[in-house]
Protein backbone atom coordinates (compact mmCIF):
# COMPACT_ATOMS: atom_id res chain seq x y z
CA UNK A 1 0.00 0.00 0.00
CA UNK A 2 1.74 2.75 -1.19
CA UNK A 3 0.66 6.40 0.32
CA UNK A 4 1.24 9.45 -1.57
CA UNK A 5 2.34 13.33 0.40
CA UNK A 6 -1.10 14.94 0.69
CA UNK A 7 -1.17 18.48 0.61
CA UNK A 8 -1.93 20.70 3.84
CA UNK A 9 -4.35 22.27 1.52
CA UNK A 10 -6.04 19.06 1.20
CA UNK A 11 -6.95 18.72 4.33
CA UNK A 12 -7.73 22.14 5.71
CA UNK A 13 -10.70 21.71 3.09
CA UNK A 14 -12.42 19.11 5.15
CA UNK A 15 -14.67 20.05 7.66
CA UNK A 16 -13.07 19.20 11.45
CA UNK A 17 -15.04 15.86 12.08
CA UNK A 18 -14.13 14.56 8.41
CA UNK A 19 -10.83 15.41 9.24
CA UNK A 20 -11.28 13.83 12.59
CA UNK A 21 -12.49 10.36 10.95
CA UNK A 22 -9.43 10.60 8.14
CA UNK A 23 -7.10 11.02 11.23
CA UNK A 24 -8.27 7.61 12.51
CA UNK A 25 -8.22 6.38 9.45
CA UNK A 26 -4.26 7.11 8.69
CA UNK A 27 -3.13 6.06 12.06
CA UNK A 28 -5.20 2.61 11.18
CA UNK A 29 -2.96 1.88 8.13
CA UNK A 30 -0.25 3.22 10.18
CA UNK A 31 -0.54 0.45 12.61
CA UNK A 32 -0.95 -2.43 9.75
CA UNK A 33 1.97 -1.14 8.12
CA UNK A 34 3.81 -1.50 11.70
CA UNK A 35 2.74 -5.13 11.72
CA UNK A 36 3.62 -5.77 8.10
CA UNK A 37 6.91 -4.59 9.28
CA UNK A 38 7.61 -6.59 12.13
CA UNK A 39 6.36 -9.73 10.51
CA UNK A 40 8.73 -9.47 8.00
CA UNK A 41 5.62 -9.95 5.01
CA UNK A 42 6.35 -6.17 3.92
CA UNK A 43 7.79 -5.56 0.68
CA UNK A 44 7.18 -1.79 -0.04
CA UNK A 45 9.59 0.80 1.71
CA UNK A 46 10.17 2.44 4.88
CA UNK A 47 8.72 5.93 2.70
CA UNK A 48 5.31 4.31 3.32
CA UNK A 49 5.52 4.55 6.99
CA UNK A 50 7.52 8.10 6.76
CA UNK A 51 4.54 9.65 5.00
CA UNK A 52 2.13 8.43 6.73
CA UNK A 53 3.26 9.77 9.80
CA UNK A 54 3.82 13.00 8.30
CA UNK A 55 0.69 12.98 7.24
CA UNK A 56 -0.93 12.30 10.71
CA UNK A 57 1.22 14.79 11.98
CA UNK A 58 -0.31 17.63 9.35
CA UNK A 59 -3.73 16.41 10.22
CA UNK A 60 -3.35 16.81 13.60
CA UNK A 61 -2.22 19.96 13.52
CA UNK A 62 -4.82 21.42 11.14
CA UNK A 63 -7.22 19.95 13.84
CA UNK A 64 -6.25 22.47 16.35
CA UNK A 65 -5.78 25.03 14.17
CA UNK A 66 -9.53 24.49 13.46
CA UNK A 67 -10.10 23.92 17.15
CA UNK A 68 -7.91 26.95 18.14
CA UNK A 69 -9.65 28.96 15.93
CA UNK A 70 -13.19 28.02 16.95
CA UNK A 71 -12.62 29.24 20.59
CA UNK A 72 -11.19 32.59 19.34
CA UNK A 73 -14.68 33.37 17.42
CA UNK A 74 -16.28 32.16 20.42
CA UNK A 75 -14.61 34.95 22.56
CA UNK A 76 -12.23 32.72 24.26
CA UNK A 77 -8.70 34.22 24.77
CA UNK A 78 -5.78 32.18 25.33
CA UNK A 79 -4.64 32.54 29.17
CA UNK A 80 -1.67 33.85 29.73
CA UNK A 81 0.87 31.97 32.16
CA UNK A 82 2.36 33.68 34.80
CA UNK A 83 5.95 33.65 35.18
CA UNK A 84 7.67 30.64 38.11
CA UNK A 85 8.55 32.23 41.05
CA UNK A 86 12.23 31.26 40.38
CA UNK A 87 12.49 33.31 37.20
CA UNK A 88 10.73 36.32 39.33
CA UNK A 89 13.81 35.65 42.55
CA UNK A 90 15.79 35.76 39.67
CA UNK A 91 15.03 39.50 38.19
CA UNK A 92 14.67 40.46 40.81
CA UNK A 93 18.25 40.01 42.05
CA UNK A 94 19.44 41.60 38.83
CA UNK A 95 17.65 44.88 39.69
CA UNK A 96 19.00 45.17 43.02
CA UNK A 97 22.39 47.06 43.21
CA UNK A 98 25.29 44.72 43.11
CA UNK A 99 28.26 45.48 46.64
CA UNK A 100 31.61 45.22 44.97
CA UNK A 101 34.17 44.23 47.98
CA UNK A 102 37.55 45.33 47.29
CA UNK A 103 40.06 43.04 47.82
CA UNK A 104 43.73 44.16 49.21
CA UNK A 105 46.99 43.61 47.34
CA UNK A 106 45.56 43.49 43.89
Amino acid sequence: MRMSKKKSKEYRDLELNELKNKIHDLKANYAKEIVKSKTGSRNEKAVCMKNLRRNIARALTIVSEKEYSALNKTGVKKIKAEKPVAKKIAQEKKSEPKIVKKVKGA
